[in-house]
Formats: C-alpha cells, sequence, structure tokens
C-alpha cells in the first residue's frame, strides 16, 4: 500500500488528444505509482496506464 511510503516525485498529465492536462501522477517509494484524472465529470484512481491508452491518448508526463 502506499501509506507510509515516501513520495519521490511528482508529474502533471498531459492529454495530446485532449489537449489539456488531464490529471497528476505520483511516485512513492517502492516503485509504487498512483495516477488520478479527471475524465469527464469523473474522477479515476489508476496505478498505471497501458501502453496503448498512453499512445493513443498522447500522454506526456512533465514533473513538477
Amino acid at each position: 500500500g502506499y501509506i507510509g511510503k515516501t513520495l519521490l516525485k511528482i508529474y502533471s498529465i498531459f492529454s495530446s488528444i485532449e489537449d489539456t492536462y488531464i490529471g497528476i501522477k505520483l511516485v512513492f517509494e517502492g516503485n509504487l505509482s498512483l495516477i488520478v484524472v479527471n475524465v469527464g465529470d469523473e474522477i479515476n484512481i489508476f496505478d498505471s496506464f497501458s501502453s496503448s491508452y498512453e499512445h493513443d491518448e498522447g500522454i506526456k508526463y512533465q514533473e513538477l
């Protein structure tokens, strides 16, 4: 789990298809990631995106 893990990096997530920032990616110690994205009027939480989704949406990560 994520409780007690150190947050190492934060990224904004940009969708080239949507032409907007859609969320954030939090990277914790132990190779754990938490992705929080706004899709339409919903907030979704993932541990990763599939490479096909990243490619299809033109996902780009910008370290903050």
